[in-house]
C-alpha cells in the first residue's frame, strides 16, 4: 500500500534547506538569531543556540556549534536519525 506525500511531510524532508534559507534571509538582514524566544525576550534559553548550532553542523564548523550550545552533540544525531526514519518510512 503505497502512502500520499502530503504538503507536511515535503516540508519535513525540505526543512533543513528552509531553516538554511531562513538563516541566510534573517543573516542578510542583521539579525544575528532566529530563536523565537530570544528574539521576543532577549533572553536566553536551555536551547538557545541550538538552531545556529545546527546550522554551524551542517555547514561543518563543530568546534563553533559546541560554542553555541554544547546539547548539538544531542540533538543533531537525533534529528538526524527522525528525519531519516521519516524518509525511510514515506518510501515505503
Amino acid at each position: 500500500m503505497t502512502r500520499k506525500i502530503s504538503t507536511w511531510d515535503i516540508i519535513i524532508i525540505l526543512s533543513p534547506l528552509l531553516v538554511l534559507i531562513i538563516y541566510k534571509f534573517f543573516n542578510y538582514l542583521g539579525i544575528e538569531t532566529i530563536c523565537p524566544y530570544k528574539l521576543i525576550t532577549n533572553h536566553n534559553c536551555p536551547g538557545c543556540g541550538i538552531t545556529r548550532a545546527i546550522i554551524c553542523v551542517l555547514k561543518g564548523n563543530f568546534s563553533q556549534a559546541i560554542n553555541h550550545n554544547p546539547l548539538v552533540v544531542v540533538v543533531f544525531p537525533l534529528l538526524v536519525y527522525i528525519w531519516v526514519k521519516f524518509i525511510l518510512k514515506c518510501k515505503n
